[in-house]
């Protein structure tokens, strides 16, 4: 066997060796960093809305109302942020703040959606801002409405009052957080509160859902939930600069034998 080629198959095995270690001790650090407790707080204000909203107010705020009153008041949107949440890295589901649909029977015109803008003050790293775009479907509730989208039986001109619905935006649509210089993907549930309490299966399972019913005349309240998932970034083989360092080994070696052989010669 050459020489030559010995070299470089000691060299390729040891650039391999490196690069195995490399890719360990990466993937050991972001283990590490997934387990480590971050702290955030988390805002929003609504920026804008789409539809014909009759009246709307609050925009540049925490909360929005638009709609003329049939007796109840107007329809409005809140978001309420948290103090010091505990940002999970590891793709559990961690709490982002408390949204609340209050429902009322209203008239001439409303919201067909709405974009907050979610603010997070995550420790150790600059504040980011997300536009989250709500989707809103404002059921109607008149006597020659027979749409059954959502609504009960209808008796001749008597029906129950139909619930709005709620959506969040998919997860393709949104932009991507950076944490830690790691880029994540953000997806967003609903949890409904009945009772005061958080929705659950019978096994105590917690129900989440990125359409929400909200009952009409009713403060409809859900938690907002969001789960991290980090882009993965390609780790490059440890065969980058293998070609170019052979070669380089190679001319030296052969460079030196030319230069052995050119003094016995003379």
């Amino acid at each position: 066997m050459a020489i030559s080629n010995l070299l470089s198959k000691k060299v390729t095995k040891k650039l391999k060796y490196i690069g195995m270690a490399a890719t360990l001790a990466i993937s050991i650090g972001y283990a590490e960093s997934a387990k480590a407790l971050i702290k955030m707080n988390t805002s929003g204000t609504w920026t804008e809305v789409t539809g014909s909203p009759y009246n709307l107010q609050g925009l540049g705020t925490d909360k929005i109302r638009w709609g003329k009153s049939t007796g109840d008041g107007k329809s409005s949107y809140t978001f309420t942020g948290l103090n010091d949440i505990d940002l999970k890295l590891d793709g559990s589901r961690f709490l982002l703040g408390e949204f609340t649909h209050n429902n009322r029977p209203i008239t001439d015109g409303s919201i067909t959606g709405a974009n907050l803008a979610l603010n997070f003050d995550i420790q150790g790293s600059d504040s980011q801002t997300l536009d989250l775009f709500f989707k809103h479907d404002e059921t109607a509730n008149g006597p020659n409405d027979r749409t059954e989208r959502y609504c009960g039986e209808i008796l001749g001109y008597k029906r129950r009052l139909c619930p709005d619905i709620v959506e969040l935006p998919k997860t393709r649509s949104l932009d991507k957080i950076v944490i830690g210089g790691e880029k994540y993907k953000i997806n967003l549930k609903f949890q409904r509160i009945i009772d005061g309490e958080p929705a659950i299966r019978e096994d105590g399972t917690p129900i989440y859902t990125a359409r929400f019913k909200t009952k009409e005349n009713k403060s409809n309240k859900a938690k907002l939930f969001a789960r991290l998932t980090k882009v993965k970034r390609r780790v490059p083989e440890p065969t980058a600069g293998l070609g170019l360092l052979a070669i380089g080994t190679v001319g030296t070696f052969s460079l030196k034998k030319k230069n052995k052989q050119s003094v016995e010669k003379n």
